[in-house]
């Protein structure tokens, strides 16, 4: 069983087209022996047509072989080279292949265009493309109307990185074709160009490349809308809707209409508070410490805010009012750089792709904070 297929795979490595007259010729079209008058595709020495003379020693197919007994390696691919080339030249069809916006064939995920079959008004042989100040040879340039479509075969031998530079450069509509498991039939080859194979590729598609930013753009721009009509519908609510970045929250309207906020409180009632909201300078440091001597400056004044009995004097009984007024003060700085969590006007958190939201319910008094 296993020799059988190693027969049939070196059946199907037979070389079984060559030149005539300049022409792709099968070996079943020329007469036998050194009589076909054929060269090799490749190396273009004379070759003898092997065909139509089975016998019980001699089982293998028709085929040509070189005259002087040579192996010429590269024939075979030569000839599948050439055969490609002229069965697109007379069927003016091919399958083109699904766009990937990758420029991975094999990668179904990212498929950005399924294309279908295309006939040709004309295809033409070996173009020779200028890209800025160089030039590149293509094997195949397909034509329809105004429309070009240039094509590369390849076996052992693939567009480099410097050739696809060269392409892309120029903007040119390019496909790659794979011919490596293809053999040397005809019929065969006629059904892999129409067919759907990653063995059939793009190299460059400067259209579906815009189309393909445009589409991300278009996307982008509607999600952005959606997201802004989601914030409208919130608001509407009469939250605040406040961006998180970094793990922080981006403004906080407490910090932004604080003193407004400020002079509604408990705070307001205290003289020293009082005119600290109303635009007094204070430096808004406290000195010492707490648990000992602790103390500001205002006005030009030295005013205690904690002090023990034994250092003497006598604080007000507001003191405490005092002192939790001028650290809401100094924390009001500090309030754009904590999340809401555990804030009292903390309503809830939402998240819309890619950005996070707090939602809050404090009231400015010009109403709700308009950058979010």
């Amino acid at each position: 069983m296993k020799k059988r297929i190693e027969d049939e795979i070196e059946m199907e490595k037979l070389l079984t087209y060559a030149l005539k007259d300049g022409v792709l010729t099968h070996v079943l079209n020329v007469p036998n022996g050194k009589e076909c008058g054929c060269l090799c595709p490749k190396c273009f020495e004379p070759l003898v047509a092997k065909a139509n003379i089975k016998t019980e020693k001699y089982k293998k197919e028709p085929h040509f072989a070189h005259s002087s007994g040579s192996d010429c390696s590269g024939a075979y691919e030569s000839a599948l080279h050439l055969l490609a080339k002229k069965i697109l030249k007379e069927t003016k069809q091919i399958q083109l292949p699904d766009f990937h916006f990758d420029y991975n064939s094999r990668n179904q995920h990212s498929i950005y265009k399924s294309l279908k079959i295309i006939d040709f008004e004309e295809v033409v042989d070996e173009q020779r493309l200028k890209t800025g100040e160089e030039f590149i040879v293509a094997d195949v340039e397909c034509r329809r109307g105004e429309k070009k479509l240039f094509v590369e075969f390849a076996h052992t031998h693939f567009v480099d990185s410097d050739k696809k530079r060269k392409i892309k450069n120029g903007s040119f509509p390019f496909i790659e074709i794979d011919l490596s498991d293809q053999i040397l039939k005809e019929s065969s080859i006629k059904d892999f160009l129409l067919s759907k194979s990653p063995k059939i590729y793009w190299i460059a598609n400067p259209v579906l490349d815009k189309g393909y930013i445009d589409d991300l753009e278009i996307k982008a721009k509607a999600k952005s809308e959606e997201k802004n009509q989601e914030i409208i519908e919130l608001k509407t609510n009469n939250l605040n809707v406040i961006q998180v970045i970094d793990n922080k929250v981006r403004i906080c309207p407490k910090k932004i209409d604080f003193f407004g906020y400020f002079k509604k409180s408990k705070y307001y009632s205290h003289p020293i508070l009082k005119e600290i909201a109303d635009g007094k300078f204070w430096n808004e440091k406290i000195y010492g410490h707490y648990s000992w001597e602790e103390y500001i400056y205002f006005q030009g004044k030295k005013i205690h805010t904690s002090l023990l009995p034994n250092l003497g004097g006598q604080l007000p009984d507001d003191s405490d009012l005092l002192r939790s007024g001028l650290k809401a003060i100094i924390e009001r700085k500090d309030l754009d750089l904590r999340l809401c969590n555990f804030c009292k006007y903390y309503d809830d958190s939402v998240v819309m792709e890619p950005n996070k939201y707090q939602l809050c319910s404090f009231k400015l008094e010009s109403g709700l904070i308009k950058d979010v």
